[in-house]
């Protein structure tokens, strides 16, 4: 019977599932709360810096702080960054899937949707006139595996169709190839799992660790707009335009405007420039730019 070690796949853990080992009424916003964010933090900095970082296999409570991590990742908004850290993880990933023994690989790969089947094939061939026997454990189903490698044969052509062992409509593999196929699922499911978060609200805590990764700055003339009990229309116009800008839009602004300002594909708003902020007396501050939004974007890592 298959045993996995979700500290080692913590992609493969739901995230509520995870939190009922801490007691009732422990919430997500309460993990982001706690010190597993900033354990994020620190391993997407030495990703995205292209240093050494640990398996989840040695990280303490790998499924919260990955959680945590594309939490941020999905904050940052940035495609590059987003593909980067799937990669990545997804390649350190491949060196425990290699360690584990068939059972546990044929059932990750369920887990990932992958119909993969413990079926041996034995063969010889020729090699500089030495005969070598040849064995393939595993084995996909012929649609199964054109349907799993779309993405694949572009990186690794050793995984295209003419270079695979078939017959009665399988795909015979052996681990290595099998691994770096559940490789390549785990960076798709990585990436998916970031696009499809959604934050109705953003926690202070994780925006200010958003915020130092990316090297922005909140323009002080939006902070203190941010402060205000009572803004005019003008203000609000400003505030959810500068939102929209920088894709931080909640439900305190108001949804009519929004709607507005986000515009169309033939239309951008921007926020107004330092010049006309100053004739609206609402600069409060000297930043050297000519833009609000240069001080957000100025230092985005790309």
């Amino acid at each position: 019977m298959p045993t996995i070690d979700f500290s080692k796949y913590p992609f493969l853990k739901d995230i509520g599932e995870e939190l009922k080992k801490f007691g009732g009424g422990v919430t997500l916003n309460d993990i982001l709360e706690s010190k597993y964010l900033e354990v994020a933090k620190e391993r997407l900095e030495k990703i995205i810096k292209d240093e050494k970082v640990e398996s989840f296999s040695n990280v303490r409570n790998s499924v919260l702080v990955f959680y945590s991590l594309i939490l941020i990742v999905a904050l940052l908004n940035n495609r590059s960054i987003t593909e980067n850290i799937a990669k990545k993880e997804s390649k350190l990933i491949e060196s425990d899937l290699i360690k584990e023994n068939p059972e546990n690989l044929l059932e990750i790969g369920k887990l990932l949707g992958v119909n993969v089947s413990k079926d041996e094939l034995k063969f010889s061939i020729k090699d500089k006139g030495k005969e070598r026997n040849i064995i393939l454990p595993f084995s996909i189903p012929l649609t199964d595996y054109l349907f799993h490698i779309r993405e694949i044969k572009r990186i690794n052509e050793n995984f295209k169709l003419n270079k695979r062992i078939v017959t009665n409509g399988k795909v015979y593999i052996n681990k290595a190839d099998l691994t770096r196929l559940l490789r390549e699922k785990i960076r798709l499911k990585i990436i998916e799992l970031i696009n499809s978060i959604k934050l109705p609200s953003v926690p202070d805590n994780l925006k200010k660790i958003a915020d130092e990764l990316r090297g922005r700055k909140t323009p002080p003339c939006i902070v203190e707009l941010r402060k205000k009990k009572e803004l005019t229309d003008e203000e609000k116009r400003i505030l959810v335009v500068y939102s929209v800008n920088v894709n931080e839009v909640t439900d305190e602004l108001d949804k009519e405007l929004v709607a507005k300002f986000r515009g169309n594909r033939r239309e951008r708003y921007i926020v107004y420039s330092c010049e006309i902020m100053k004739k609206l007396n609402l600069c409060v501050a000297e930043c050297g730019v000519k833009n609000p939004l240069e001080l957000y974007y100025g230092r985005l890592l790309s």
